[in-house]
């Protein structure tokens, strides 16, 4: 476009500190209710976005700031806002909708690193304002390897999904890989529901993925002892696996995903404090960063008749655990060798009473 830049840097000056070095990521979308376009852009290492709005998308005007301490109950450590994303959500089982703004912050995340949290709130095309924050809810994600997610944009309004994903990579150039850096996540949905009194961000793998799954196992109705282990003779290494189960006070699941010879990944939910758990410790190749290892957990509780669901994305060097109704989620990057195909599950404690188990093979 000969008319480049669509902002110039004489614009960006006034409301940007570094004169707009610092200004990134546009997210442009059209706002019915006015008939303009919107654009929001962050500010880097200043904690904000700008609005700006155009009748073309050629012609640019500063509108307004959103800051950190316009958002209450933020926590003050959460720094350097990077990739925006803004769009409506219905909040289910209401007839209301809200606004839900996603940053991406490179520090204060609760695994170390990038992380997302996310803010609902009202916009009047010029103006977002903010919800108190619940610090319990706003983070979208609980692992290492969830970064700068965006929305699928022209989402039929016939199938009326917000769909998003994610860059599983939070250490740079550090991965040991050749040709590449970072993946994407698979595509979830992104929706909003209470649960328990709170507005809670629910996120869950598209429907999609069932096209090229394959089914490997299937138990219905077992009670799963402290003296057994399932699926050791299952090999994979893309897998989709789905768990609903009721835990005995005092017990833990345990499922081991890419596991062979000292390697395994560990993925367990406690019953005496409603805590899932991603262990990394053994998951192959860890050297490549100092955070590479460790255990990231999250909390969710059980349904309303006692049963814990989760479900677990294996792919070749990634991971997603998704717990509940999608609350608590926890993403990661995986390196093991290729042999470290087993995966095993079983319960310490007590018993676990296995609602079903489905163990599908993703073929992409």
């Amino acid at each position: 476009y000969q008319g480049n830049p669509i902002i110039s840097k004489a614009q960006e000056a006034p409301h940007d500190v570094t004169g707009g070095l610092e200004i990134r990521d546009p997210k442009v979308f059209f706002y019915e209710p006015t008939g303009k376009w919107v654009m929001i852009l962050c500010h880097g290492g200043q904690n904000k976005v700008s609005f700006w709005t155009s009748n073309d998308a050629k012609s640019w005007v500063w509108v307004s700031d959103f800051k950190d301490r316009n958002a209450a109950g933020l926590p003050g450590d959460i720094k350097g806002w990077e990739v925006p994303d803004f769009f409506e959500l219905p909040i289910e089982g209401t007839s209301e909708k809200t606004w839900v703004m996603m940053i991406t912050p490179a520090l204060g995340s609760p695994a170390g690193g990038n992380g997302v949290f996310a803010l609902t709130g009202s916009f009047n095309g010029t103006v977002f304002t903010a919800d108190p924050v619940d610090q319990a809810t706003m983070w979208l994600d609980y692992g290492r390897d969830f970064d700068g997610p965006l929305s699928w944009e022209a989402v039929p309004g016939s199938d009326g999904r917000r769909i998003i994903a994610g860059v599983m990579n939070s250490y740079g150039g550090h991965p040991p890989t050749q040709t590449w850096k970072g993946m994407l996540s698979f595509p979830r949905t992104l929706r909003l529901k209470k649960i328990g009194g709170k507005l809670r961000f629910l996120q869950q793998p598209v429907d999609e993925l069932g096209n090229v799954s394959t089914t490997l196992a299937y138990i219905t109705n077992k009670m799963l002892t402290p003296s057994e282990t399932l699926f050791s003779t299952i090999h994979a290494t893309a897998l989709d696996i789905r768990i609903s189960y009721i835990p005995a006070a005092g017990s833990t699941l345990s499922l081991a995903v890419r596991k062979g010879g000292s390697e395994q990944t560990v993925i367990k939910y406690v019953q005496s404090n409603s805590q899932v758990s991603v262990d990394r410790n053994q998951s192959g190749n860890i050297s490549y960063d100092s955070a590479a290892g460790g255990v990231h957990t999250t909390t969710f509780q059980p349904d309303a008749s006692g049963a814990v669901h989760l479900r677990v994305l294996v792919d070749q060097c990634s991971l997603e655990v998704y717990g509940g109704e999608g609350q608590a989620v926890i993403s990661n990057l995986i390196f093991p060798q290729t042999s470290s195909d087993g995966i095993s599950l079983n319960t310490v404690g007590g018993n676990a009473q296995i609602l079903s188990v489905e163990v599908l093979r993703i073929e992409l």
